[in-house]
C-alpha cells in the first residue's frame, strides 16, 4: 500500500517537473517574442508574472509531494524494522519451545526417567 503511494508521488512529481520544463519553455519563448516584436512590454512583464507564479507554485507543489513520499518511506522502513524484530522474537520462542519439548520427551538425554 506504501509503495503504491510511492509510485502515485513519484508520477505527480514526474509529471509537475514537465509540467515546470513547459513552464520554462513558454517563459523563454515570450522573451523571444518581446525581443523581437518590441510588443506591449506591460501586458508581457503581466505574462511573465502570471508564468513565474504558476511556476513557484509547481515547485512548492513539488516539494510537498517529495516531503510526503519522505514521510511514507521512513514509515515503512520502521515497519519493516518492527517485522524483522518480530521475526526474530518469533524464531526465539520457536527455539524455546522445541527445546522444552524436546525435555519433556521420554528417553530424551535430559530425562531422568529414560529408558535405560
Amino acid at each position: 500500500m506504501m509503495e503504491d503511494s510511492k509510485r502515485e508521488y513519484s508520477k505527480e512529481i514526474e509529471e509537475l517537473t514537465a509540467e515546470k520544463n513547459d513552464l520554462n519553455s513558454r517563459l523563454q519563448k515570450l522573451s523571444e517574442v518581446q525581443s523581437q516584436s518590441g510588443g506591449s512590454s506591460s501586458e508581457i512583464e503581466k505574462m511573465k508574472k502570471n508564468l513565474e507564479e504558476e511556476k513557484l507554485k509547481k515547485i512548492q507543489n513539488t516539494s510537498k509531494k517529495s516531503g510526503k513520499n519522505n514521510a511514507a518511506d521512513q514509515a515503512l522502513k520502521k515497519k519493516e524494522k518492527e517485522m524483522r524484530k518480530l521475526q526474530q522474537d518469533l524464531h526465539m520462542e520457536k527455539e524455546k519451545y522445541n527445546k522444552m519439548v524436546e525435555k519433556t520427551r521420554p528417553g530424551s538425554i535430559g530425562d531422568p526417567g529414560g529408558a535405560v
